[in-house]
């Protein structure tokens, strides 16, 4: 008898517990701060469905979060419960700034509703919420609206079904009494119809607005229970109290404009006649802007793991003339992948022809993902334009948007669409390089001396109509609108003026450059002598690319310390003339690089030390000509052929045995190297030349050189006569590491490993010679 007792017992609790259940969300296989949709096992072995939803938020061990804003809507709910569910309780916290409004659903039934207020991060408990709900069931968590705040859930925990009471509660109806334009203004009765009924039932009540009424359960069996007298906007309850059935509760909120009038659909932009045009300001290597396809509008704007560029690209509509318009919204579903680009909704009362040029104003800006009405109400005017913008730089990675179902939808008087326009963001064509001051005069004392800047420019624009300063000056040099490649100049300023210039009208209106000249940049400088700088290589005609891109030349300091060549003049002997305007030192012997252009990428790949402008090497006879104040330090006239060589693709070398300011005049000791560099073109620019002159009676017979390669410290230097001979050693990068007069043996203990070239000369004949050091 014992034993039938115990098998009684054990019957009784499997039927009870058999749809009690503890979900805690442990099988749930997001961690990440994506929105994700899918499935998992939960405890009770059911499986429960997830859409929208993250887990990068915890309450106790893992947890799920329902998103806001989400398409589709955010929300996640179990597998079938067999047996029937009598109450449900679970944890549950507000994750962001955004306020709880979470309702909780039994067969799609509303069952209880919890909320918070400005309660981040704060963990509270549902409390047990009745639901008395027979059979198979399946337990649904959702927001009250798409917008409610994002909240986690965990711990969701539900009692079996006890079978006393008679009654179930079935879905809820809102019924319209009115139907009215607007927010919380029209009146609403809730019908919730019930099956069975139960005489120990002693009343139905509301603890919110409304009138109880209907059929009563304890009485009527299969019948519907009414509220009336709520308004769109009401939150709303209704218990059953009494007997078996004490406490049964159902309760939800009637949106807020749920009675409202279907609107008229005006513009329907997915699908109608009349859609977004397309627009790009600035896109990225990939060339990504918005695309359209059968209704929908999509754009990303990721290039790449490592690409961080500028995307601007827009969706326009207008003009709209809104003077007869009183409520007019624009309506679209929005879904964002990737969380790293916001969205904004913008207008604006005229348009430019292009976005950059508009003045917007925003309505709203979206960040996630949703079923959208931005509120047009308050726009007026009779040429207004929409604007959709993605605008990023990639810092923080790109979104992928898509915008579907877009109309623009009204309860009352549409606006009238105007002519369109045809979109034209053309770019300028025009760049501004780096100003440079030419000093007028040269007088020491801040502020004392007249300057002209010249700013250099690449490429030309026909739309400009004028350049302009707002500053001191005139504008004077190339135009821009007509002349490419030229250079701009501002006249009339003093040292310590601050200047600016502005171009105007077409794709370049507004392009502006400014600065201020140094306010003792034209202070005479102490000038060295004569030969101690000297020029020892020009790339005249280059081949890679055009002069103008690619023309150079090189300079040598001869001296033993650094001279800074700011302040003097390039020239030739013409109208060509440019001031080195900002500091240029050339080390102790060592070169420096003066060209037209300083970008790599442009110039044949070249590095240049300074950029100068309103200087040009021409093709045939020029000259190029250093003065600093009113010393000639040096000074090349080649001649294009009968005397200096006269190459194209290569440049013109000094002889590494004539490198002093008399021997480079003469056309004979100038030769074409060898090495290439950049794009291709030959020449040896900021090193030692590769070009030497072949002296036959001084060659390998009559001079010896040993050991070589050394270890020793010293190297031995015998010529065939017995006469000492003068030693220059230069290393790799061409800097004059060694200058002595030897009779045998040369003193190499102070240098380090590696190759050197040294040139030797004796009574007017010279030979150049690699020496290795070990």
């Amino acid at each position: 008898m014992k034993k039938l007792y115990f098998l009684i017992v054990s019957i009784l609790v499997s039927s009870l517990g058999f749809s009690q259940g503890t979900e805690t969300f442990d099988n749930f296989p997001s961690t990440s701060s994506s929105y994700v949709d899918g499935s998992f096992t939960g405890q009770d072995g059911s499986i429960w469905t997830h859409v929208q939803c993250r887990g990068d938020v915890q309450i106790t061990g893992q947890s799920i979060m329902i998103g806001r804003n989400r398409s589709p809507q955010s929300e996640f709910y179990s597998g079938i419960i067999p047996g029937g569910v009598g109450t449900i309780s679970f944890d549950y916290m507000q994750a962001f700034s955004t306020n709880v409004n979470l309702t909780v659903l039994v067969n799609d039934v509303v069952y209880g509703t919890v909320t918070s207020s400005g309660e981040q991060n704060v963990v509270k408990a549902s409390g047990s919420i009745t639901v008395n709900q027979p059979g198979d069931v399946v337990i649904k968590f959702i927001n009250v609206n798409n917008s409610d705040g994002q909240v986690v859930v965990d711990n969701v925990t539900w009692t079996g079904y006890s079978t006393a009471c008679g009654v179930v509660l079935g879905a809820v109806d809102y019924s319209c009494v009115s139907n009215t334009v607007g927010d919380n203004n029209d009146t609403v009765t809730i019908s919730i119809p019930y099956t069975g009924s139960d005489a120990s039932i002693t009343s139905v009540t509301t603890s919110t607005p409304g009138s109880v009424g209907g059929d009563d359960p304890a009485v009527t069996a299969n019948g519907t229970i009414t509220l009336s007298n709520l308004g769109e906007g009401d939150a709303w309850d209704v218990t059953i109290n009494g007997g078996d059935c004490d406490g049964m509760t159902v309760s939800g909120t009637i949106p807020s404009d749920h009675c409202d009038p279907a609107p008229n659909t005006c513009f329907d932009l997915s699908n109608g006649g009349e859609l977004f045009e397309m627009v790009t300001v600035a896109t990225n290597i990939d060339s990504d802007e918005w695309q359209y396809s059968s209704g929908t509008y999509t754009m990303n704007g990721y290039c790449g793991g490592s690409c961080v560029e500028l995307v601007d690209t827009w969706l326009i509509f207008g003009p709209l003339d809104m003077s007869s318009v009183s409520d007019l919204a624009l309506a679209f579903d929005a879904a964002e992948s990737f969380s790293g680009t916001d969205l904004t909704i913008n207008y604006a009362t005229s348009y430019s022809g292009c976005p950059s040029g508009t003045s917007w104003n925003v309505l709203q800006t979206l960040t996630d993902s949703g079923s959208y009405e931005v509120d047009l109400s308050s726009v007026s005017g009779t040429t207004v334009y929409l604007g959709v913008n993605y605008n990023d730089d990639g810092v923080d990675s790109y979104s992928s948007w898509s915008l579907s179902n877009i109309a623009l939808e009204a309860y009352g008087s549409c606006p009238v669409l105007g002519t369109r326009p045809t979109s034209d963001c053309g770019l300028c064509a025009v760049t501004l390089g780096t100003e440079t001051y030419a000093c007028q005069s040269n007088t020491s004392g801040a502020g004392n001396d007249t300057v002209t800047v010249e700013i250099p420019y690449s490429g030309s624009d026909a739309t400009i109509t004028s350049v302009t300063t707002s500053t001191p000056g005139s504008v004077a040099g190339d135009d821009p609108a007509v002349t490419a490649d030229g250079t701009i100049t501002l006249t009339g300023l003093l040292e310590g003026d601050a200047w600016n210039i502005t171009i105007n009208g077409g794709n370049c209106d507004g392009t502006t450059i400014s600065g201020t000249i140094p306010s003792n940049i034209c202070d005479p400088v102490g000038c060295p002598n004569v030969g101690d700088i000297i020029i020892t290589e020009i790339m005249q005609n280059p081949n890679a690319v055009n002069d103008t891109d690619g023309e150079w030349f090189e300079v040598f300091n001869t001296t033993g310390s650094p001279i800074d060549m700011q302040g003097w003049t390039i020239s030739d002997a013409g109208t060509d003339s440019h001031t080195i305007g900002s500091s240029l030192v050339v080390p102790a012997g060592g070169y420096a690089v003066l060209g037209i252009n300083g970008d790599l990428g442009t110039n044949g790949g070249v590095t240049v030390d300074y950029v100068y402008s309103s200087f040009t090497l021409s093709n045939s006879d020029d000259e190029v000509i250093l003065t600093c104040s009113s010393t000639i330090i040096d000074m090349v006239a080649y001649d294009g052929g009968p005397n200096f060589p006269d190459p194209a693709g290569s440049s013109m070398q000094l002889s590494t045995t004539a490198m002093n300011s008399t021997d480079n005049d003469l056309g004979s000791n100038w030769g074409e190297g060898t090495a290439t560099y950049g794009s291709g073109d030959i020449g040896t620019p900021g090193a030692m030349n590769d070009y030497t002159l072949s002296i036959a009676d001084f060659n390998n017979g009559s001079l010896k050189v040993y050991p070589n390669p050394t270890d020793l410290g010293y190297v031995n230097i015998i010529s065939a006569n017995g006469q000492s001979v003068d030693v220059k050693v230069f290393d790799i990068l061409g800097k004059l590491v060694k200058n002595e007069t030897v009779s045998s043996q040369l003193d190499i203990s102070n240098l380090t490993s590696g190759m050197y070239i040294m040139n030797i000369s004796q009574n007017g004949k010279s030979v150049t010679k690699k020496l290795i050091v070990k």
